[in-house]
């Protein structure tokens, strides 16, 4: 009887699979679904990897300089971090991000945006492509959907082009969970799903495959961003 029941608890726990979020069909059926490698025990001076997708080691604060306007606006936070995004050979993007602004920085961050905002905790950043030629700036103003009904938690913008930045508590069966907080993010842009980025547990990110390489660079910057952005929480607590 003992030998029974461990063989059907051995059968149930093999069947068990850990939850996973709510991906679009559309950006499933034409992404490759990839794990994150490297976020366990994250520190400043790790790195991620998924699928052709790696950054280098995280860097506390700003070491190179850029005369672009986030740049020169935000050098002065104190909480921030960098790193480079690697693509395919050749690719690369330099990414800044500063998280938790203080009450006396978010006039600041209020006037570069020109947005409103309601929520207490904020987390921004910048993907910088080619040298500075290419240069995409997000903000993320709702970053954990603490809001019930909450979904949209920010942007990402370059010019008149915008990727819509969505919180993802639903589960992949399309039922709601019961976390609190986002289990991830979709990026809409042109009004569909182009990548998600799951930031629970090890982290999976999706890329559609018909875009741009400078574009999938950018989706694969802003998922690491907000992959590390746990690191960065974690260290400023």
């Amino acid at each position: 009887m003992y030998k029974i029941s461990i063989v059907l608890f051995l059968i149930v726990l093999a069947g068990c699979k850990t939850p996973q979020m709510y991906v679009a069909p559309d950006l499933k059926n034409d992404s490759q679904q990839l794990q994150v490698t490297g976020r366990q025990g994250l520190q400043v001076g790790r790195h991620l990897t998924f699928g052709e997708y790696s950054t280098s080691k995280v860097k506390q604060g700003w070491v190179k300089g850029y005369d672009i306007p986030f740049f020169v606006r935000f050098q002065g936070m104190k909480e921030k971090l960098s790193f480079r995004q690697f693509g395919k050979p050749g690719q690369v993007a330099d990414v800044y991000a500063v998280g938790k602004f203080r009450s006396t920085e978010l006039p600041i961050l209020k006037d570069y945006f020109n947005i409103i905002l309601n929520e207490k905790n904020h987390f921004a950043g910048t993907v910088i492509l080619d040298d500075g030629k290419e240069v995409w700036e997000f903000l993320l103003f709702n970053p954990d959907g603490e809001s019930l009904n909450a979904s949209k938690a920010g942007f990402a913008r370059k010019g008149t082009e915008t990727i819509e930045v969505n919180g993802i508590k639903k589960l992949e069966n399309g039922k709601p969970s019961l976390a609190y907080k986002f289990w991830g993010y979709e990026f809409i842009y042109n009004g569909q799903p182009v990548g998600a980025v799951e930031t629970v547990n090890n982290g999976n990110v999706w890329v559609k495959n018909n875009l741009s390489d400078d574009l999938k660079l950018v989706l694969a910057s802003l998922s690491s961003s907000l992959l590390l952005r746990t690191s960065l929480e974690e260290r400023m607590d």
